[in-house]
């Protein structure tokens, strides 16, 4: 199979299966107990790519333009729309919970 595909196919895999779980989480539970999760999830993507895209080990991590196109949508020259777990658990939560309370509040 040609390495481009490999690494698309890799790619899609780590968007749609880890990230959704990852967010759910956030969603789920306070940002005060998934903060340690969140800053470890996204060195874990960060790391991934790296080796994904076969570079050495910490390259993406340690520039700062890498990891700022990581995070921008495909359309923007980004790799993956993956936004930084860090930066979006809190809003994810609280959306989380103001989707709810909009939800009791119509069916009661």
């Amino acid at each position: 199979m040609d390495l481009k595909k490999q690494l698309g196919k890799l790619l899609c895999c780590l968007k749609k299966t880890f990230i959704p779980k990852a967010n759910f989480l956030c969603r789920l539970l306070p940002p005060r107990l998934t903060n340690e999760f969140v800053k470890a999830f996204d060195k874990l993507i960060e790391n991934s790519i790296d080796t994904l895209l076969h570079l050495n080990p910490g390259t993406t991590v340690e520039n700062l333009n890498t990891i700022q196109q990581l995070h921008l949508p495909i359309r923007l020259g980004g790799l993956l729309v993956f936004l930084s777990m860090e930066k979006s658990s809190t809003f994810a939560y609280f959306s989380s919970i103001t989707t709810c309370n909009a939800m009791q509040s119509r069916n009661f």
